[in-house]
């Protein structure tokens, strides 16, 4: 029977501008054959306390998505929609009010207890380390992304989402929901001026700006 770690509170970790979870389930360059979801996320909600104590408001409403091993995973939304938060509680850094959260072993490993990394969003030295030590760090990074992680993304550039993703799921806000589930089906390796490539992210920036400006 496989095991799982149920993520459903606060764990150590930095609160910084965290824009990627890197779920580095991935012990070797091959995946298995048939991916079993190691992320999933069922009707989750989040609540914030007004400023000034007042009733909490709903951040996050019934987003539910999946995640399956090796999978390159966006979500995308506009800024200050909630992408972070969410990010933050499936890392276990955040807690919620509602819904599931699941992080579950890669196939065939059940004992093995999933490890969560993370990457900034923006290109950037990190101050503490040395020079020596952040060349060590992207080197790292690099040897994972030949390892074929479990990567989940978020950001507001529907242009990289087509371009790096296996699956998009769209954000609306006010409060955050998912409001469009795209499978990318265009082969890799891909290129940046495949008409593929443009003519997905064309319609995905109609629909994405129109369902935006609805919800405000």
């Amino acid at each position: 029977m496989k095991r799982r770690r149920e993520v459903d509170g606060p764990r150590p970790g930095s609160r910084g501008s965290i824009e990627i979870a890197r779920i580095n389930l991935a012990q070797s360059a091959r995946q298995a054959p048939s991916a079993s979801a190691v992320i999933t996320v069922g009707n989750l909600t989040k609540r914030f306390s007004a400023p000034g104590g007042g009733d909490k408001f709903t951040v996050i409403d019934a987003v539910s998505l999946t995640v399956a091993e090796g999978e390159f995973v966006s979500i995308v939304g506009p800024s200050g929609c909630g992408k972070s938060t969410l990010l933050n509680i499936i890392a276990g850094i955040e807690p919620y009010d509602g819904g599931s959260v699941t992080i579950s072993p890669p196939a065939g490993k059940a004992g093995v207890e999933p490890h969560i990394g993370y990457v900034f969003q923006s290109p950037r030295l990190l101050n503490w380390l040395t020079v020596e030590q952040n060349i060590e760090f992207v080197l790292e990074v690099a040897i994972l992304e030949r390892a074929k992680p479990t990567i989940l993304f978020v950001t507001h550039d529907l242009s990289e989402a087509v371009f790096l993703s296996d699956h998009i799921y769209m954000m609306s806000t006010k409060p955050a929901r998912i409001f469009r589930h795209v499978p990318v089906g265009i082969p890799r390796p891909r290129q940046p001026e495949d008409a593929m490539i443009f003519d997905l992210e064309k319609a995905l920036v109609r629909e994405f700006f129109s369902v935006v400006a609805e919800t405000g």
